[in-house]
């Protein structure tokens, strides 16, 4: 990782912060984090449970069936 020395800490966390989705920053100002490692950290560990609009497999399997 990138270490600016001259940078406060409270700015590089605020940095990482503002790179993130918005559903991410409440997440981990819901959880607290203070320290860039620990944001870090809980990032990692953050899922993305969003629906996408290709999450249909089992009529893909159907249909590439029939097509035989």
């Amino acid at each position: 990782m990138l270490d600016i020395r001259d940078m406060f800490e409270e700015d590089k966390l605020f940095n990482f912060l503002s790179g993130l989705q918005a559903w991410a920053q409440t997440e981990l100002r819901r959880q607290g984090v203070k320290y860039l490692p620990s944001a870090i950290v809980a990032t990692n560990q953050l899922v993305d449970f969003r629906v996408t609009s290709g999450f249909e497999p089992e009529k893909k399997k159907k249909d590439s069936v029939l097509a035989r």
